[in-house]
């Protein structure tokens, strides 16, 4: 009789299990799947409708959408399977050593994720005092409803994430780490202060574009600075929730306190 594989890591249902856990690409994906459904749901509305969401989502999967719009979703269903089964067989020393889905954990990634997204304003803008002085933030929230806004949100969290996060930051540690063989804590520093100026830029490009101003400028650059530091710290889910959740708080409450 075979005996059962050993567990070299931390006690499934510790605080330390969670952390690995959590951070991994199979928990991970799972957790920011509900965002991408919801998003995906939402947009496809406004799509019938003539108008666009997210221009993360547009630079992403515009390839898709020039075939038709059952085309897109046909092809990113395929994409979505692969990445899902890409993350799963990531997660293969964990299932090797015999552990079992923590379910309970995802409450956690989401305690997690919502902390993240309450705190993150406070701390964005108190770096930003601690650097520049007071500088005045303009807010520019754009038009619509609250449907509108929570699509934005969503959109923002899934893809923007993708795009500067998984893609860039990902990208650009290949070329350092990988083909330049630089120092992990240089190439990591390079690739989160490349990707939050880049982040930041973003906002100004495109149709509806926000007005540029130094100091939503820098504010979006540290965000996109800590977003970076979630990823690489916490993972793709927990950073997807925590944008999504600050981008809902922020469209919802600061668009409330400005029509009072």
């Amino acid at each position: 009789m075979s005996e059962p594989p050993a567990k070299t890591g931390p006690a499934p249902g510790t605080f330390r299990d969670y952390l690995i856990a959590s951070r991994g690409p199979w928990y991970g994906f799972l957790f920011a799947l509900p965002v991408l459904l919801a998003y995906e749901v939402l947009e496809l509305l406004y799509r019938h409708s003539g108008g666009g969401v997210n221009l993360a989502d547009y630079l992403l999967t515009r390839f898709l959408t020039a075939l038709g719009p059952n085309v897109r979703s046909q092809a990113l269903l395929v994409i979505l399977i692969v990445s899902g089964i890409f993350c799963w067989r990531a997660d293969a020393v964990r299932r090797g050593e015999g552990r079992r889905m923590q379910w309970s954990y995802f409450a956690g990634m989401l305690l997690e994720s919502g902390l993240y997204a309450l705190l993150f304003g406070i701390v964005v803008i108190r770096i930003m005092q601690m650097l520049f002085g007071n500088l005045e933030l303009q807010r520019n929230l754009g038009d619509g409803g609250y449907l509108f806004k929570m699509t934005m949100s969503l959109g923002a969290g899934i893809y923007e994430e993708l795009l500067f996060r998984v893609l860039l930051m990902g990208l650009l540690m290949l070329l350092l780490v990988g083909v330049g063989k630089r120092g992990r804590v240089f190439s990591w520093t390079i690739a989160v202060l490349f990707s939050s100026v880049a982040f930041s830029a973003f906002h100004y490009i495109g149709n509806g574009a926000h007005p540029f101003a130094i100091d939503s400028f820098l504010y979006r650059c540290i965000a996109g600075a800590l977003f970076a530091v979630i990823f690489a710290c916490r993972g793709f889910g927990i950073v997807v929730w925590t944008h999504a959740l600050y981008d809902v708080v922020v469209m919802l409450t600061v668009s409330d306190a400005l029509t009072r």
